[in-house]
C-alpha cells in the first residue's frame, strides 16, 4: 500500500463530496478528513467495512451492506446523526467506537452497537511504551492531553522505554493560532516522561516488523476520529493496546463477551458488541466543538436535509 506524504493531499468540500450520488460500491470513505489527520487517518487496509459515516448520501446506501463499522469522532457523527435524527428504512447495523456512544440520539440505539479493538495479549507494564497520534488541538485537545497521559503513566509507572510517532500538523477548524499547544504538549509528555521518550521517524515506523515488545497508546480525543491506522499498524506487527477505556485490563477474555470477533490481522482483532449499553445518557453537542457555530462562512445543505455550517478556513478549498 502506497502512503501519500502530507505534500500530495488535497481537500475537496467534505459536503459537496457527501452530496455526489458517485459510489459504485458500497464504500464510505472521507479522503479529505482522513488526509487532514495524516497519518492516523491512513485507511488501514482490511475487508471489514470501516466507514466514515459523514460522508453517507442515503440510507440506501448503507442498506448495501449488513453492516458497517464509523471510524467517524465525535463531530463528524453529530453531522451524520444531524442530517439523519432517524434510521428510516435503515436495515443494516452501525457499530460506533464505544468513546462516542454518549452522543447517540434515542432514535439511534437499536441500530446502533459498538466495537473495541483488541490486542492477541494485554499489556504489560513494564514493557516499551509506543505513543501515537498527531500533534494538533483537533486530535487530542489541551484540556483532555494532561489526564490522558495521567492514565498511561498511571498504567506504565516505569516503562522500559518510551518511544513516539506524534508528527506536529497545521491545525485547522479554529484551532491554528493556538500557538500555545505545542510547547504544551511537549511540557506534558516531559512532566509524565521525563527524558525517556525517543522520537521516531515515519520511515521508522514503518519500517519496523516487530513491535511485540511494546504497548501502543494512542493520544486522542475523538473529536474527528476514532480509528487510527497507526494503532493498527502497530497492532498488526504485534504490539499491546492500551486504551483509556480499558487501560492495562485484558477486557474481554478472547473477545468471550462480544457478539461478534473479526480477525483484523495475525496479531488484533475487534470485537463488535450488538446492544447499546444501558445507562448512557446523550450528551449535546460538546463546547469544544463551538467554533463550527461561530465560525462561519455559509451554509451547506446536503440533498434538502439541514444547514452545516462550515469553518471559515476552509472556504479556500471549495469546488469552483
Amino acid at each position: 500500500m502506497k502512503n501519500l506524504s502530507s505534500d500530495d493531499l488535497t481537500f475537496p468540500d467534505w459536503f459537496e463530496v457527501a452530496a455526489m450520488p458517485r459510489y459504485t460500491k458500497p464504500e464510505l470513505n472521507d479522503h479529505a478528513l482522513n488526509g487532514y489527520l495524516w497519518p492516523v487517518g491512513v485507511r488501514y487496509e482490511t475487508s471489514v467495512p470501516f466507514a466514515s459515516m459523514s460522508v453517507c448520501g442515503s440510507m440506501e446506501l448503507l442498506n448495501q451492506r449488513d453492516f458497517w463499522i464509523a471510524r467517524d469522532g465525535v463531530i463528524p457523527l453529530n453531522w451524520f446523526f444531524t442530517k439523519f435524527p432517524a434510521p428510516v428504512k435503515l436495515k443494516s447495523k452501525i457499530y460506533l467506537h464505544e468513546a462516542v456512544l454518549e452522543w447517540v440520539p434515542e432514535a439511534w440505539k437499536k441500530s446502533v452497537g459498538f466495537y473495541r479493538l483488541a490486542s492477541a495479549k494485554a499489556p504489560n507494564p513494564k514493557t516499551q511504551l509506543l505513543l501515537t497520534g498527531v500533534g494538533i488541538r483537533s486530535y487530542c485537545d489541551g484540556h483532555e492531553l494532561k489526564p490522558i497521559l495521567e492514565a498511561i503513566k498511571k498504567d506504565f509507572p516505569n516503562p522500559e522505554a518510551v518511544r513516539s510517532f506524534i508528527p506536529m500538523r497545521e491545525d485547522a477548524f479554529s484551532n491554528e493560532f493556538h500557538h500555545e499547544y505545542i510547547p504544551e504538549f511537549c511540557f506534558e509528555l516531559a512532566r509524565n516522561f521525563g527524558l525517556k521518550i525517543q522520537p521516531i521517524h515515519w520511515d521508522d515506523f514503518e519500517k519496523t516488523n516487530d513491535y511485540s515488545q511494546f504497548c501502543v497508546a494512542d493520544i486522542n480525543s475523538y473529536h474527528y476520529l476514532c480509528d487510527s491506522y497507526l494503532v493498527h499498524s502497530a497492532l498488526s506487527k504485534g504490539a499491546s493496546l492500551w486504551s483509556p477505556q480499558n487501560g492495562t485490563k485484558k477486557g474481554t477474555k478472547n473477545g468471550a463477551a462480544a457478539d461478534q470477533i473479526l480477525s483484523l490481522s495475525l496479531n488484533h482483532r475487534i470485537e463488535l458488541f450488538d446492544g447499546f449499553p444501558k445507562g448512557v445518557q446523550k450528551k449535546s453537542f460538546p463546547r469544544w466543538a463551538m467554533p463550527f457555530q461561530n465560525e462561519v462562512a455559509e451554509k451547506y445543505t446536503i440533498g434538502g436535509g439541514p444547514g452545516f455550517e462550515w469553518p471559515r478556513q476552509y472556504n479556500a478549498f471549495r469546488s469552483s
